[in-house]
């Protein structure tokens, strides 16, 4: 709760608290901290300071438990703003970077310094040089004249490019300095920005002793998302899942070492439930129909049942639609708005593979695995998939809603080990008009050859065309083997082949329509 009137802090004391259990909602998140502190009996406020700009003031509650009785009298949330002081720090950066210039400057000056004494004993050596060698060749000047001319030359050359080296790595650190202070500058001018928020709860403890606080707060900024491995064995009639999350925070604070629980219900803020709005409804395409409006955000009661328990396998809330998973161990999540992947549980499924083929369409067969999710376990929520194929990455797939005892189907791709072949073996045109009507007949022989070692099964799939004129009529004459004409003009065989064996599938449909008709779309 939130109190207004708490008493100023008089006696108060500030409380170092950990996140210690966090709660993960589609957009949200249910922060819990924990801290302990020794009371002397004479406190009337416990502060909890740094919290993030991201809290929701109106969430925060407070509970407590401790070796004495502590009466908790209300909480009063604060905002909080970096101090103005940004004025001082500016001056004296700017203070700093005056003097290291200066400094600088006045080092550049001596590089230039040194750089014209050493120019003029370079020359004064190059000049000498050129005489003395004169000089020796006509017996003018000795060896040892010669020989302390050079070394002159050679030391003082040697101590002023020595002295213009040093000068300029202090030129470089100067320049490392000043790089570093011009970023501190740029941030010291930056305005100043909301800091966070702090807890006052006021309390009345009865005596000395240890007492522990929880506090827990929503903050924006989070959300979870699931996420699968789905790993089928070389045979695909066994599948392991790893049910995942992808969980993101940018709330201001890390989430580390705590108890991490990931929910689908929707957290509630203060202290009065919601209230319904209209509900429109009309015709597809009118204004009405755009202006429905639903209000389902759970009351401030919801959000304490949904976190009751947080251990053991995965609850599901059947009669709230509600999907808690709790997650084993501790976890890690920075905050940082990064994914981060964090594993719920995993176990093995058997799987039925299957192949499905439809060669108008595509001369080859498709592999497919049938999981059937079993009753016990935890509803797989819609997200994407890894699928893995032995030690082969299939590709990404996603995953639809997959309720108790329903069926996951995941699909493999083509198979080349089992080959296809769709022939035209028949189109008659009647010579003569039947009932006044035109009649085209066409049949199909469809040759399937197993590769495999051991035995398959194949749903095989053709279409005959659909008339979208009463005048044109589509008629299954015959197939073999026999089956019933389904929706739309499909034909669905399920075909059960041996291995290395062979089925063929014939099927035959007329067409018959007025001579005087053009028909569109009979193109086969």
């Amino acid at each position: 709760m939130t109190n207004s009137k708490m008493p100023a802090r008089a006696t108060s004391k500030t409380l170092e608290t950990r996140i210690c259990d966090v709660t993960v909602y589609s957009n949200q998140a249910l922060v819990t901290r924990c801290g302990r502190v020794q009371l002397t009996g004479d406190e009337q406020a416990l502060e909890v300071a740094g919290l993030p700009v991201s809290l929701k003031a109106e969430s925060v509650r407070a509970s407590g438990s401790g070796s004495v009785p502590v009466q908790l009298l209300g909480v009063r949330t604060e905002r909080t703003y970096r101090s103005n002081s940004a004025t001082e720090k500016i001056s004296e950066l700017t203070e700093q970077i005056r003097k290291l210039e200066t400094q600088k400057r006045l080092i550049q000056n001596q590089i230039e310094a040194l750089r014209l004494q050493c120019n003029f004993v370079q020359n004064l050596g190059e000049k000498s040089v050129e005489r003395f060698a004169s000089a020796l060749a006509t017996k003018d000047v000795g060896l040892n004249e010669t020989k302390e001319l050079l070394e002159f030359v050679g030391s003082h050359y040697t101590k002023y490019v020595q002295a213009i080296a040093e000068c300029e790595m202090q030129c470089q650190e100067i320049d490392d300095r000043l790089e570093a202070l011009n970023k501190e500058l740029v941030e010291a001018k930056k305005p100043p920005a909301q800091e966070g928020w702090n807890s006052i709860v006021s309390v009345a403890p009865e005596e000395a002793g240890e007492f522990e606080l929880e506090i827990s707060y929503i903050v924006n900024f989070a959300s979870w998302t699931p996420f699968y491995d789905l790993r089928l064995n070389g045979t695909c009639d066994r599948v392991h899942l790893t049910y995942l999350a992808e969980v993101k925070q940018n709330t201001g604070e890390d989430w580390t070492g705590v108890t991490l629980t990931l929910s689908t219900a929707k957290p509630g803020m203060g202290m009065l439930p919601p209230q319904f709005k209209p509900w429109y409804i009309g015709v597809s395409g009118s204004s009405a129909s755009r202006n429905r409006s639903i209000t389902s955000t759970t009351g401030s009661g919801s959000a304490t049942s949904s976190e009751g328990d947080k251990a053991g396998s995965p609850k599901v809330s059947q009669s709230e639609g509600v999907i808690t998973l709790p997650v084993a161990g501790k976890s890690n999540v920075p905050s940082d708005g990064n994914s981060h992947k964090i594993s719920i549980f995993s176990h093995d499924y058997p799987g039925r593979p299957e192949f499905l083929a439809m060669p108008r369409l595509a001369s080859f067969a498709y592999l497919q695995t049938v999981v059937t999710h079993p009753p016990a376990e935890t509803p797989l929520l819609p997200g994407k998939a890894n699928l893995f194929h032995g030690n082969t990455f299939v590709g990404t797939t996603h995953i639809h809603e997959v309720l108790h005892g329903k069926e996951l189907k995941l699909n493999l791709g083509a198979d080349k080990d089992l080959q296809i072949k769709r022939d035209l073996v028949e189109r008659q045109v009647s010579k003569k008009l039947i009932g006044g009507n035109r009649e085209i007949t066409y049949a199909y022989s469809i040759k399937i050859l197993n590769l495999r070692d051991k035995e398959v099964f194949l749903n095989l799939s053709e279409q005959l065309p659909v008339s979208r004129n009463e005048q044109i009529k589509v008629r299954l004459t015959n197939t073999n083997p026999e089956i019933e004409q389904g929706n739309m003009g499909l034909l669905n065989w399920k075909v059960t082949l041996q291995p290395h064996g062979k089925q063929e599938v014939y099927y035959q449909f007329s067409v018959d329509f007025p001579p005087d008709l053009i028909i569109r779309g009979l193109d086969i």
